[in-house]
């Protein structure tokens, strides 16, 4: 669950601070600069993106398979019948 809130707040901080920088400064009421309203989801996809990427590598094991690959487990030994 660490994995999950430290990008959640990041992004939180991210998106906040420049929804400051956007207000204090006036840009949200000159037509010219209403683009930089898009910075925000530019914030939001490049966050994400690095924490998907993360999970996945978390995900893979130094072989780069799937830790959690399905199918039954396996018997180290065989049976003999």
């Amino acid at each position: 669950m660490k994995k999950s809130i430290v990008p959640g707040i990041l992004l939180a901080v991210l998106l906040a601070s420049w929804m400051y920088v956007i207000g204090f400064t006036g840009w949200y009421k000159d037509p010219k600069l209403q683009f930089m309203f898009w910075f925000v989801v530019l914030i939001q996809v490049v966050v994400l993106t690095f924490v998907i990427r993360g999970a996945s590598k978390d995900a893979l094991d130094s072989s780069g398979n799937s830790s959690a690959a399905p199918g039954p487990p396996s018997s180290p030994h065989p049976s003999s019948s």
